[in-house]
């Protein structure tokens, strides 16, 4: 599928596991910037569950020297 990160520019993405309803990883075919995308499900009280999204960043060639300025805007826009 295809979306649109905040801070980055349109990604093309896979799904590479995915064990319902509890957890998927997803990551890009094709980005500026490839990342994995992983969301986990886990049940709390009666009717609410917690949903984390962790998204790891991939860079290669130049983008691998601007990781750590990237990861920091990242963090304060999540």
């Amino acid at each position: 599928f295809v979306g649109t990160w905040s801070g980055l520019a349109r990604s093309t993405l896979a799904v590479v596991a995915f064990t319902p309803p509890s957890s998927w990883t997803t990551e890009t075919t094709e980005a500026t910037l490839p990342f994995r995308l992983t969301g986990t499900v886990v049940a709390l009280t009666a009717g609410t569950a917690r949903l984390t999204m962790r998204i790891e960043l991939l860079p290669t060639g130049v983008m691998a020297l601007l990781a750590p300025v990237i990861r920091v805007l990242m963090q304060r826009t999540a």
